[in-house]
């Protein structure tokens, strides 16, 4: 009993922090709620069963891992036709080294581009818009570099709002309306690359939060809408082919940006489901040193009450293997 009460207090502090939080600088982070947990969805909020998902959830080397994960999903030329443009998404938000984890390994970004090349791609853009000055997050990253090897592949960080458009949203219960980079509305495909990392405001962030790197104004996000159901809304308008979490390590505090207390999973979680790969990946490491179910993160909740995919793992169906 004293644990329940424990975290529901803990939980609604977490609420609290985030309704009465200013933004801080070009962040667009929280202020006070760098450790905050995550918001636990409301019972009212859970979706009616879905059709069973399947996530593949491959421990190992990152580079071999994230080959097998796709492998085990059907394989990057399942969702890459020749001679498609394909844009690699990835999170690439700050100006932290590697091993912080505040965005992607870079090693994982040039495979999932190598895997999109020998698919059949004509080009691969990868492409972000970073919370900091564009040119220092992708050199501190080492994204930039790690792809300069793989042909027909183009990186880019930007904040030059020239390349977004606005993107209406029917199924928005909060967010109605954003700027969308131009490049992910013209791809044949796009790959939906995540880290695995905690986020103050948001509690956690994935495939689902790492969708507002492709939006021009985070700002509203934070300040008029509640952020979980504006990041379950936007989902709704930007379909993803393939969704990755780079697990390889988990910065399990002090997120986005870090440095935070690290987690070494040294796992890849790949599906086409977004719900379903960010369902899987909860479970892969303790949050705040908690353990959350899926349906405890509210924005993966309100996707699946969207109809986006499941959040109950009995409707995911893991594909585990080591390499």
């Amino acid at each position: 009993m004293a644990q329940d009460r424990s975290r529901r207090e803990l939980l609604k502090l977490t609420v609290a922090a985030g309704a009465g939080a200013a933004l801080t600088g070009p962040l667009g982070r929280m202020a006070g709620a760098q450790d905050a947990p995550p918001a636990a969805a409301s019972p009212e909020t859970a979706a009616p069963p879905v059709p069973v998902e399947t996530v593949a959830l491959v421990e190992g080397d990152p580079v071999l891992a994230v080959r097998r994960a796709v492998a085990l999903v059907g394989g990057m030329e399942q969702h890459v036709k020749k001679g498609q443009t394909v844009v690699v998404k990835p999170n690439i938000g700050f100006p932290t080294p590697p091993d912080v984890g505040g965005a992607v390994s870079p090693a994982v970004v040039a495979e999932v581009a190598r895997l999109c090349v020998d698919a059949g791609a004509s080009r691969v853009i990868v492409i972000d818009h970073p919370c900091r000055r564009p040119e220092v997050c992708l050199k501190m990253t080492g994204i930039e570099e790690a792809c300069r090897t793989v042909p027909k592949t183009y990186v880019f960080a930007t904040t030059d709002g020239k390349q977004f458009e606005d993107v209406a949203m029917p199924k928005g219960v909060a967010l109605k309306k954003t700027a969308v980079l131009k490049d992910l509305r013209k791809a044949g495909t796009v790959v939906n690359l995540a880290t695995a990392k905690s986020h103050g405001a948001a509690g956690v962030s994935f495939c689902l939060k790492n969708l507002m790197g492709a939006i021009l104004a985070r700002e509203p996000f934070h300040k008029e809408f509640d952020l979980h159901q504006a990041i379950a809304d936007l989902a709704t308008a930007i379909p993803c082919q393939l969704n990755i979490v780079d697990a390889s390590r988990a910065m399990v505090t002090g997120g986005p940006a870090g440095p935070g207390e690290m987690a070494y999973p040294k796992s890849i979680v790949a599906g086409t489901n977004i719900v379903a790969v960010d369902a899987v990946a909860v479970t892969l490491a303790k949050w705040y040193g908690k353990t959350f179910a899926p349906r405890d993160i509210k924005h993966i909740a309100l996707a699946e009450r969207h109809g986006l995919g499941p959040a109950d793992l009995g409707n995911i169906r893991v594909l585990r293997e080591k390499v």
